[in-house]
């Protein structure tokens, strides 16, 4: 019984330290890709002074509601963190501000923003159990002048093929409130904000090229021009209204059997 007992004891010893060491680990990786404040300044030009670790009073002083709305949701979001090495991160807790587009995590009850540079992408599982899959890294110079998006810029992978990318942008806009409040004494009225409700944006990236798509027919049809026909088709057959990006990664699989079957007869036409 005593032999069987020191056993136990030094199992549990070592899980212990084998728990500890992980949980180090990822913290010390963590550590390295906080956002630098020089860094955090310049992303973020609105509401307030920004910093390396803020709380929402200080980041938001004059923005309506409860500190969630930022977020894409509500709850903090568990899942992986990809880093620019090929690392991964597993069961990291997290939140992903939609508005800032940045990842936070909770270091010693603060919030802090990792390094877009150093983390190249997440993953989680929702409460509906399907999986979310976002990425950086996109060379969307070509694109730039027309919006702020930028190659640090997370975007959630819709569908991946080998002749088209769908992939969605999530962010939130600062409004200006009909609510304001008197200062005594002052004659004067603050201003306050509201956070929008999230809005999500499609692009597409086919032939090299990284465009937007307009979620309507005409928008659609212009995406997958070279095969119009067929996806007039498929839309109608479908009953589809291409009103959201859901709809859009339906019809760029159905374009990749067309281009897949084309090569095929290609290839097919070229034997002796």
């Amino acid at each position: 019984m005593y032999v069987m007992n020191e056993r136990v004891l030094y199992i549990g010893l070592m899980l212990f330290l084998f728990f500890s060491f992980s949980a180090y680990a990822q913290q010390e990786a963590l550590d390295k890709i906080l956002l630098s404040e020089e860094h955090t300044a310049a992303r973020i030009p609105a509401l307030g002074a920004p910093n390396q670790v803020y709380e929402f009073a200080m980041e938001y002083p004059q923005v309506e509601g409860q500190p969630y709305l930022p977020y894409l949701d509500k709850d903090q979001l568990q899942g992986s963190l990809l880093l620019a090495d090929g690392s991964t991160l597993t069961d990291i807790r997290f939140k992903y501000n939609i508005y800032e587009d940045a990842i936070e995590v909770n270091l010693k009850g603060k919030r802090v923003n990792l390094d877009p540079a150093e983390v190249v992408g997440f993953s989680f599982i929702d409460e509906e159990g399907e999986a979310h899959v976002f990425r950086n890294g996109y060379q969307i110079d070509a694109f730039s002048t027309q919006t702020d998006l930028t190659h640090l810029s997370y975007f959630e992978v819709l569908y991946e093929g080998p002749y088209v990318v769908v992939l969605r942008h999530w962010s939130r806009e600062v409004k200006k409130s009909e609510n304001t409040t008197k200062v005594p004494g002052m004659g004067q009225a603050a201003v306050w904000y509201y956070f929008s409700d999230p809005k999500e944006e499609a692009f597409l990236i086919k032939e090299g090229y990284f465009f937007p798509v307009k979620l309507n027919k005409a928008g659609f049809y212009r995406a997958f021009s070279d095969a119009e026909k067929q996806i007039r088709t498929y839309v109608k057959k479908n009953w589809l209204r291409c009103r959201t990006t859901e709809e859009l990664a339906k019809v760029a699989a159905y374009y990749e059997r067309i281009l897949t079957r084309r090569a095929e007869r290609a290839k097919e036409r070229q034997l002796p």
